[in-house]
């Protein structure tokens, strides 16, 4: 089995630069949410998935499109839930972690990594359930840069670290293989289908 990871285009941010909890795509992210659509077109994708924000399911229509397809949302694949975050005063919502902007989901009574993790690797096997009940061999996934992460730490047997790999571009895509062994690692992002990259 092969599964392509997708995270979604560019979406709507508040002034800090965060996506609100079901923010749509902004026309650059339609843009590369069609870019991504056309390169994953061509490999063969029997079953496609989405996670149930908005951002995530615009990106799968793009493609649902092109294939004729129709994702199924699996709503534990959603991004992390950062809690009270839009609450906070604007300019006090993010902190620098390692030269990047992050935030500690805990801190606005949001979703703790772990528990998120634990989440996202549910929702990941149920996506294999159903692709095996099906019998499909190759698979899309339209989800986000955080719900990424968690798959591949879950599979590693990791707990999940932000900072371990680079960042995903919107409209990227990754590859992962099942094998009789198990797992592949991951092995870089593909985004050279963007002509616009964020």
């Amino acid at each position: 089995m092969r599964i392509y990871l997708a995270r979604h285009g560019q979406a709507e941010t508040d002034p800090d630069g965060f996506c609100p909890a079901d923010s749509g795509l902004t026309e650059t992210g339609d843009r590369q949410a069609s870019e991504l659509a056309s390169a994953l077109s061509s490999l063969g994708i029997e079953m496609c998935f989405t996670s149930s924000l908005r951002r995530a399911r615009e990106t799968a229509q793009h493609f649902e499109r092109v294939s004729g397809l129709k994702a199924q949302p699996i709503p534990e694949l959603r991004e992390i839930d950062f809690g009270l975050r839009f609450s906070m005063a604007p300019g006090t919502r993010q902190v620098s972690v390692g030269g990047r902007h992050e935030i500690d989901p805990s801190d606005t009574e949001g979703e703790d990594p772990m528990p998120f993790q634990r989440r996202v690797g549910t929702g990941f096997n149920e996506l294999v359930r159903r692709a095996d009940a099906a019998g499909a061999t190759t698979i899309a996934a339209f989800v986000h840069g955080g719900t990424v992460a968690a798959v591949l730490d879950h599979l590693a047997g990791k707990a999940l670290d932000y900072q371990r790999r680079s960042r995903m571009p919107n409209g990227a895509y990754t590859a992962i293989h099942r094998t009789s062994d198990g797992w592949t690692d991951f092995t870089g992002w593909e985004s050279s289908h963007l002509t616009t990259s964020t």
